[in-house]
């Protein structure tokens, strides 16, 4: 969740009085900072200092180590992002309420209903709302309150829920614009933006999972691609190989070529497949941010608003709908667990698409000469054979 949700309140500001000092001890409340921008909430939200006087905020560390010491730092941060997020909510209740609860313990039906209807005057979108409630049953659990799950048992019709949206994919229209752009970007990003549009494209890889891959990962004798750092790596993530097409060899070769140069002209190495030389000398691989900016570049240079996941969708539309692949295949390419995630996220059948396919389907069954008919009086199922019309 983007800082930018994090709203000023008075609440938010007010915490600052209550925050112990460096050496533990709750020493003269801080003056009071008034802000305009939000900036001195965010600081505080940030901040790794103790929370004093505000329980929900001061149980998450330990929750977190707990729970997700063994998970990705990504995911350890977007969890805390998010769990400071409800805190700020319950203290915005409690600032028009004082009877609302902020102790995860005591936290009962009118501090989830109200921040229910709170999320709803905030329009955050249901799914959000959805996710949020998830993450605040986690937290209650953990501190043996299981309200949550009780409320959402009795008052399904009102619970928010996630609401499928149109998934996102590129036409072949947009494609060949971020193809073309990436061809006239220039330098090592050049290189990189083609590299990365491509690979993307032809596997569906996760955009961290390119991102952080290794030299040996790519393997040009069998054209495919090893995901070593898959999501969920350390716990739960399979790790895969995904084929890309013969068609490609070349550019990839290519940009192998360009790699060695890039790294010989800056006297380095790296086992990273895709690295990046920072001002301080490090060599790695690029960080979230930079590959961000890579996108963003590629966008103005092809006019077209993307974000790296939409390749991934776009390659899963294509395997399905133009392709012919079962969702069941695409679900092993993406990594997925369940087909629900397949469907729900990156790619459906289109309707259209799945008449023509059950057409050819037909055709080529009808060709082999075994066609289930209407069953007989007889209760038998006939069939036609290559010789036989019924």
């Amino acid at each position: 969740m983007s800082d930018d949700i994090i709203t000023t309140s008075a609440a938010i500001v007010n915490m600052a009085e209550c925050i112990s000092s460096a050496n533990g001890r709750q020493d003269i409340p801080a003056p009071r900072r008034e802000t305009t921008n939000g900036q001195a909430g965010k600081e505080l939200l940030l901040s790794g200092e103790r929370w004093v006087n505000y329980p929900f905020f001061d149980g998450i560390g330990k929750y977190l180590a707990e729970n997700l010491g063994g998970n990705a730092n990504s995911t350890y941060k977007e969890r805390e992002r998010k769990l400071k997020r409800i805190g700020c909510l319950l203290e915005e209740l409690k600032e028009k309420d004082p009877t609302i609860h902020t102790n995860p313990e005591a936290i009962d039906k009118a501090e989830i209903f109200g921040l229910i209807r709170l999320m709803r005057e905030k329009n955050i979108q249901p799914s959000t709302q959805g996710k949020y409630l998830q993450i605040l049953d986690y937290y209650l659990k953990y501190n043996k309150n299981y309200n949550v799950n009780q409320l959402r048992m009795i008052h399904r019709n009102v619970w928010p829920k996630e609401i499928n949206k149109p998934i996102k994919h590129l036409s072949f229209d947009e494609i060949g614009q971020l193809v073309e752009a990436s061809n006239k970007m220039t330098g090592w990003w050049g290189c990189v933006a083609r590299f990365a549009t491509l690979v993307y494209l032809q596997t569906g890889m996760r955009p961290t999972e390119l991102r952080v891959s290794n030299i040996e990962d790519l393997n040009m004798e069998t054209s495919t691609i090893f995901v070593s750092c898959p999501k969920g790596v350390n716990t739960y993530g399979d790790k895969r190989t995904i084929w890309i097409p013969d068609l490609y060899h070349e550019a990839l070769t290519a940009y192998l070529k360009e790699r060695e140069t890039y790294l010989q002209e800056n006297q380095a190495t790296c086992k990273k497949l895709i690295p990046h030389i920072y001002p301080s000398g490090k060599v790695d691989c690029w960080s979230q941010g930079l590959w961000t900016k890579l996108r963003q570049r590629i966008c103005r240079h092809a006019g077209v608003q993307f974000k790296w996941k939409d390749l991934r969708s776009t390659y899963a539309n294509i395997a399905i709908n133009v392709y012919g692949s079962t969702v069941e295949e695409v679900k092993v390419f993406l990594g997925h667990s369940t087909t629900e995630t397949t469907e729900k996220y990156y790619a459906r059948l289109e309707s259209g698409n799945a008449q023509e396919r059950y057409r050819l389907r037909f055709t080529e069954a009808m060709r082999k000469g075994i066609v289930p008919i209407l069953p007989a009086p007889e209760g038998k199922v006939k069939i036609q054979n290559g010789s036989t019309r019924i």
